[in-house]
């Protein structure tokens, strides 16, 4: 824990340096802009960002550290062991952003994160000592006014819009990372994303997380910006092959499909899901016929979107 710490300090001067804003996602971090600070000001961090290693290649190094500290009163209602003196969680990364020409992209991200005080042990998102965030290859069509399309394989962290229905996993210690594939393609004021990913499934030591085996998510969402308002358009595909229900494990599937629309301190977001789950029950040594349940649920999130919950699920 004290070696994270050492690295916070060590990011600290680069905190001026920046000149360019901060994105949720380092790997969209706009590098260039961030450079400007060692040319005009010679600040040292800065020259670390689009840095030129060689003919054709350019590096950037950097990293983040998160404290934060959590009390909680009669954890489960009670259920749980008081913890004495709270929580402190604690999360870090180190990155690498390698640039080939103007095709090519390299992105690795190692992170740790560490929980110390939880009187019952630390959650599946309290703890994950070290594992890749982000490891993945790009490739990038040299851009041609406004427009540009590009494809991106490997580890790597995912957020459409207001992270509603896919997200990062800001809020707990341990972020969400995916096996995945996706390609874009940008022009004017519109965006499209279409991917194929699985969730990571996150283990507390040191690289040993592992791609899921039983859940794929599939989706194409679309942005279009705007002056004053600006839409998402998105239809979304989840699968799990061993849901756990209070009845027993099924074959889940979701399909989502939703429109969201911001701007100007206006944030609404609607959509609806068709979910299906087979069972296939035996009794006395003989298989029934599969059953389908089926239901919709449209739910409307004005200004602050919140997690849906889905009932059925053991769990949740």
């Amino acid at each position: 824990m004290m070696r994270l710490a050492w690295l916070g300090i060590l990011l600290l001067p680069a905190a001026d340096a920046a000149l360019a804003q901060f994105m949720p996602m380092r790997f969209d971090d706009d590098f260039r802009s961030q450079r400007q600070g060692c040319d005009a000001n010679g600040h040292r961090a800065a020259c670390w960002k689009d840095r030129p290693a060689a003919d054709q290649l350019r590096l950037s190094i950097g990293g983040d550290l998160r404290w934060r500290y959590e009390h909680t009163g009669k954890p489960r209602y009670g259920l749980e062991r008081q913890d004495r003196w709270g929580v402190l969680m604690q999360r870090g990364s180190v990155f690498a952003d390698l640039r080939v020409g103007e095709h090519w992209r390299c992105f690795a991200q190692l992170a740790s994160s560490i929980t110390r005080g939880r009187a019952a042990g630390p959650s599946p998102v309290d703890e994950n000592r070290l594992d890749p965030a982000n490891l993945f290859v790009e490739w990038r069509a040299a851009g041609t006014g406004e427009g540009s399309i590009g494809v991106r394989a490997g580890i790597q962290e995912l957020q459409f819009g207001s992270g509603r229905a896919i997200d990062a996993r800001e809020g707990p210690n341990v972020r969400r990372s995916f096996d995945a594939v996706r390609a874009y393609a940008a022009r004017g004021t519109w965006r499209v994303d279409a991917f194929a990913a699985a969730p990571r499934q996150n283990r507390p030591g040191s690289l040993d997380d592992a791609r899921s085996r039983t859940q794929a998510l599939r989706g194409i969402y679309a942005t279009r910006t705007g002056g004053i308002t600006s839409w998402d358009v998105y239809a979304l595909h989840g699968e799990d092959t061993a849901a756990r229900y209070v009845q027993g494990v099924a074959h889940e599937r979701r399909w989502s499909v939703g429109t969201r629309l911001f701007g100007s301190g206006l944030d609404v977001d609607r959509g609806d899901r068709l979910c299906a789950a087979w069972r296939v029950p035996a009794r006395d040594g003989r298989r029934r016929c599969p059953e389908l349940r089926q239901r919709w649920c449209a739910i409307p999130v004005l200004n602050k979107p919140a997690p849906l919950a889905l009932a059925g699920r053991s769990g949740q």
